[in-house]
């Protein structure tokens, strides 16, 4: 006869390991897609990028405070490089077009923050060997906006 103890241990070997928070019930796109699109089209498309993914995973809303944060983030460092100088400063401090260089550190930062985010879901595609669906379409999507992003707050800012 077995005792208590020792069935609850059986009856915990049965149980499934990966819950529905943790499986893969979707792929998002690739860290690539991600990376390339914050890279050229700034902060702000990476944001996008990391929004799509937080859709296509069915967490929106409880990533939509993050996703929002960092758009009004994205926002506020163009509205003060722009509007204060601050181009003027960094092109006479470092090297002329340093502004650009500076957005698009900030793109790959972004992107940092939402593969940290959906980080066990990327591991879980390379685990499954799950293929990342084409994210071309969405990455030039969200290059185009970032930066028409971009080109609006120079405009807002003049």
């Amino acid at each position: 006869m077995l005792e208590s103890g020792e069935m609850s241990d059986r009856e915990d070997l049965l149980k499934p390991s990966l819950d529905g928070e943790t499986g893969p019930s979707t792929t998002i796109f690739s860290p690539a897609t991600g990376f390339v699109s914050g890279f050229l089209g700034g902060p702000v498309a990476a944001v996008v990028v990391g929004g799509v993914n937080a859709y296509r995973l069915g967490r929106l809303s409880r990533d939509f405070p993050i996703v929002l944060a960092a758009f009004m983030c994205a926002i506020g460092l163009g509205m003060l490089l722009w509007s204060r100088g601050g181009v003027a400063w960094l092109d006479k401090h470092f090297l002329p077009g340093a502004t650009m260089s500076l957005v698009r550190l900030a793109g790959v930062v972004c992107f940092g923050l939402f593969y940290q985010l959906h980080r066990q879901h990327y591991r879980n595609m390379q685990i499954y060997a799950f293929p990342a669906p084409p994210g071309w379409g969405v990455g030039i999507i969200a290059i185009v906006f970032g930066v028409a992003s971009t080109v609006a707050i120079r405009l807002v800012t003049r």
